[in-house]
């Protein structure tokens, strides 16, 4: 039996977050969608749900920073850090 509601009250259903794909139970594409639907995606009479993805960590992690990079520069000339550095630079 299904949990009741109060009526006039309505419990909209959960929205995937934006860049989400269509995903199952643990993360696992549903049969007949996905990267691992069509020819070739039984493995040894499973499923296959992952793909191999090299360095997508890394790559992620360079994409979410991007747009700091720029600003860490920009903000590292300060009076008294050019000074310091031309200072260690020329010192002996």
């Amino acid at each position: 039996m299904a949990p009741s509601t109060p009526e006039g009250v309505a419990v909209a259903p959960p929205t995937p977050l934006p860049g989400a794909k269509s995903q199952g139970v643990l993360g696992r594409h549903r049969e007949g969608s996905g990267p691992g639907a069509g020819a070739g995606s039984e493995v040894g009479g499973r499923s296959r749900w992952w793909k191999i993805r090299l360095f997508r960590g890394m790559v992620d992690d360079l994409r979410r920073r991007a747009p700091y990079y720029g600003s860490d520069w920009t903000d590292a000339w300060d009076y008294r850090v050019v000074p310091a550095t031309v200072y260690m630079y020329f010192a002996k």
